[in-house]
């Protein structure tokens, strides 16, 4: 019975799958390889990483969850049970899978709370949100859609668009119309907002056209104030399953139809003799100064999203702002290497968002709400309705301030939170004891006496860190150990020729650092976080006093460079130093010409090889299936199966190659080649581990 209980509480077992009606879309981009997203009917978008999406395309109810994940062990790219838990974990919360778990104790909690009180939580919620929502949304937009809103995205209504953009420019700036004038009337006032509120509706309409002519959905429409700003706004999310054509088109839409009635609006006002043609100059101008502002590419708006798409790199202004943020104030006072070309790029890019955002912030106040106050005035002046009107206008207006303030409360409060967790922290021996632990728990450290155990146990930290967020550079001289105690990280290396290569993904228990404290050499890669988490640091000296000694750094001192050198391989990165010592000294280190052979398919298998530098290629029966690079390894199937090579690998360029031969393997690196030690491989490299 208790068997049984266990395999049905198993989660390895359960047998799930993908609501009928979910979608998953995929696209490349330039920073994180594949990115997916996924979305059904009533919840929201989760966004992927490429593996990911590969797993729940196959959760289709005729595998279990630990099935899957077996199909991913020899995938470089693949997920592991833990990760394929977790991912199934997250969208089933999210609605996605065909058990749609139901939340009872927030359903009881919305049927027993009073009428009144339900009331008022929602008008607060609009209050604090600032947002009105149009209901059907995207029925309304369809229906404008089919009725002619499909002429915007036609070449003539390009041209005349156009045409009316530059002919409202030319006329407007050889006016001298008084377009900034305190001079405004509440009368004036109240015409100019509502011409400026009703061109942003048609600037976002002209967003939601472009969705609709992309053949997706608009999720979401209404009107919000952004940065003091009065908008209206339309959910493009689910281009997110769109080209990048249609992104693009959908960023461009908003500000092209903007201008186009800007330009109309001059156009009139020139062509003829209406009594209100300077606020229609006015209304043109505020109207070219928000196409401008939109199209920006550092504020958070069409310009912005423009660019990403354009560029591939999604959440660039997120990035942008972490390293301003974390690595910044490191670098001014020189504690971190200088910034790569690629790092300043986002650091000007965060730089210049700030400004934008500072520059968007001051101009709502001298622009929006002048206006703003000689309306109010000429309403509180029209008598009790006019006066009743102001005092909801302001009530609605003042919820971003009252927003904020609960904002900066909750910041300072979290602020305090965390000095009182350090503090606590540092009380408390069994978040100490576990961080001893967890370092004595590691694959490579011989078992150590409780007195080392208490010795680390008063000499270990803690560092949060935050998603994106580095914890050590390649290039940085070591200076501490580091156990990773939650979230997630990636160990990526830097090529000469500047791109990043991810090496290997951390996971809680996991560690870094040691092979630059013991070598005593500068860091060899970059370990970045890849969530919000947190790791366990132990300094140099107490790393070289406690743990290099259960490293067996003494005994390896005449040796340890080469031990260091293979341990840095991938294939290799579980041993222990001893271990890697061991493979270093019975390897057999190869030059090899470029256009030899260095296995050929069908023989028989002389052992287990490790490209150290150099290029090759994989060739099954006469035809190219893959290409391997420094640190991909190859013929452990022969090996592990006693079978011939199924494949050939020629050397493409001069390389070199470290030999292990048979017994030395099984002995030794064959129980620790896993897919996590190879999950930093690229796609068009990973076959390596899988040929010859």
């Amino acid at each position: 019975m208790i068997t049984a209980l266990r395999e049905a509480l198993d989660v390895g077992n359960e047998r799930l799958r993908v609501r009928d009606d979910a979608e998953i879309g995929e696209r490349p981009t330039r920073w994180s390889g594949r990115e997916g997203i996924i979305h059904a009917p009533g919840t929201g978008y989760l966004r992927l990483t490429g593996a990911e999406a590969d797993v729940l395309r196959d959760l289709d109810g005729t595998r279990s969850i630990a099935e899957l994940a077996a199909d991913d062990f020899d995938d470089p790219d693949g997920l592991s049970i833990d990760d394929v838990v977790a991912l199934v974990a997250d969208i089933g919360q999210a609605g996605l899978l065909d058990r749609r778990p139901v939340d009872l104790y927030a359903q009881l909690r919305e049927q027993l709370a009073p009428r009144r009180l339900r009331w008022r939580r929602r008008a607060w919620a609009a209050l604090r949100e600032q947002t009105l929502a149009i209901r059907q949304a995207d029925r309304l937009v369809a229906a404008l859609y089919r009725g002619g809103g499909r002429f915007l995205f036609t070449t003539p209504a390009a041209v005349l668009g156009g045409a009316l953009t530059i002919g409202g420019v030319v006329i407007l700036a050889a006016n001298d119309a008084p377009i900034v004038s305190t001079d405004v009337s509440g009368a004036n006032a109240l015409l100019l907002l509502s011409m400026m509120l009703g061109v942003l509706s048609l600037h976002e309409l002209g967003h939601a056209l472009a969705v609709k002519h992309a053949g997706r959905e608009v999720v979401r429409a209404g009107f919000l104030l952004y940065l003091g700003h009065p908008a209206f706004f339309v959910d493009s999310t689910d281009l997110a399953f769109a080209s990048r054509r249609h992104r693009a088109i959908n960023a461009v839409a908003g500000p092209f139809v903007e201008a186009a009635v800007a330009g109309l609006a001059v156009v009139v006002a020139w062509s003829t003799d209406l009594g209100f043609a300077n606020d229609l100059y006015r209304f043109a101008a505020l109207s070219y100064f928000n196409v401008a502002l939109n199209l920006i590419p550092f504020l958070e708006l069409d310009g912005y999203w423009l660019l990403t798409d354009l560029l591939d790199t999604p959440r660039l202004r997120a990035r942008s702002f972490a390293l301003l943020r974390h690595d910044l104030p490191d670098r001014l006072r020189g504690r971190r290497p200088p910034f790569t070309r690629a790092e300043r790029a986002v650091a000007i890019f965060g730089v210049l968002g700030v400004v934008s955002t500072a520059i968007a912030l001051v101009l709502a106040f001298t622009i929006w709400f002048p206006l703003a106050g000689r309306l109010l005035s000429a309403g509180w002046d029209a008598g009790l309705a006019g006066r009743i009107a102001v005092v909801l206008i302001v009530a609605v207006a003042a919820g971003p301030v009252v927003h904020f303030g609960l904002a900066a409360v909750k910041s300072a409060a979290r602020f305090v939170g965390r000095i009182v967790d350090n503090l606590r922290f540092r009380a408390q021996t069994r978040w100490r004891i576990e961080a001893a632990q967890a370092i004595a728990a590691l694959p490579h450290a011989d078992e150590l006496d409780d007195e080392v155990l208490s010795d680390l146990a008063g000499q270990v930290g803690r560092r949060r860190v935050r998603e994106g967020v580095a914890v050590v550079r390649q290039g940085e001289a070591a200076d501490a150990f580091f156990v990773v105690r939650r979230g997630s990280f990636e160990i990526v290396e830097r090529d000469v020729d500047g791109t990043d290569r991810l090496i290997q993904n951390l996971s809680p228990g996991d560690a870094f650092g040691e092979l630059a404290l013991l070598a005593r050499r500068q860091r060899s890669a970059t370990v970045r976080a890849t969530s919000d988490g947190e790791v366990f640091v132990l300094g140099a000296g107490a790393f070289g006093r406690l743990l290099a000694p259960a490293l067996g750094e003494p005994a390896l001192l005449p040796t340890l460079g080469p031990a260091i050198e293979v341990r840095g391989l991938p294939a290799f990165r579980r041993l222990s130093l001893v271990e890697a010592g061991t493979v270093a000294e019975r390897g057999e280190w190869i030059d090899v010409p470029a256009g030899t052979d260095v296995v050929t398919q069908g023989e028989e298998s002389d052992g287990f090889y490790v490209l150290i530098s150099g290029q090759a290629s994989v060739e099954r029966d006469g035809t190219t299936v893959a290409q391997l690079r420094a640190g991909d390894h190859f013929g452990e199937v022969a090996l592990l199966h006693d079978v011939r090579r199924n494949a050939t690998v020629r050397a493409t360029t001069p390389a070199r190659v470290l030999r292990v031969d048979g017994d030395t393997f099984h002995a030794l690196v064959a129980s620790a080649i896993t897919r996590h030690d190879v999950a930093g491989s690229s796609t068009d490299r990973s076959l390596g581990g899988a040929y010859a």
